[in-house]
């Protein structure tokens, strides 16, 4: 395997697991909250994989119901308006599977291939930032001010796993 293949397979697994986690996350903050907190379902050790444990800390936080309701509502935004790869990288990465190292177009082709899995990546991960700012907006100053203690005890624990 070439490395523009390599780059450019795992750029896409990358983001499709991203997109995953996300849609995941929004699943899990979609349930109502039980008496015990938060339904949660799956492999803990996989929530938040994919967003540096921001979902994570987020339920840390004591959030009021409106709050809850608020960071509901973005998910659901962000989870219906989620979109599969892109189809120009898909054209790309057949191109690229299609062509031998010794054909002449072959350099062009991997540029081609390289260039649309970064500006695939490049989307993905403004989407994901877009999402955090506005689940950001919804927190009090004083929850703003113990996200980072969070992010650093969770990377932490995330660490020594």
């Amino acid at each position: 395997m070439t490395t523009g293949r390599k780059m450019f397979l795992g750029v896409a697994v990358c983001a499709i697991l991203a997109i995953a986690g996300v849609a995941y996350e929004s699943a899990v903050w979609a349930q109502e909250p039980c008496s015990g907190g938060w339904h949660r379902h799956g492999h803990a050790g996989m929530r938040g994989a994919f967003d540096g444990g921001f979902m994570a800390a987020l339920r840390q936080l004591n959030l009021s119901d409106a709050q809850k309701q608020s960071i509901r509502s973005i998910l659901a935004t962000a989870r219906s308006s989620m979109q599969p790869p892109q189809q120009t990288a898909d054209t790309a990465m057949q191109a690229f599977e299609s062509t031998v190292p010794d054909d002449p177009n072959y350099p062009q082709v991997v540029a081609n291939a390289i260039r649309e899995s970064q500006q695939m990546a490049q989307r993905r991960i403004q989407r994901l930032s877009d999402i955090r700012t506005q689940l950001y907006a919804v927190l009090s100053p004083d929850q703003k001010t113990q996200l980072p203690a969070l992010l650093a005890t969770i990377a932490a624990d995330r660490q020594q796993n």
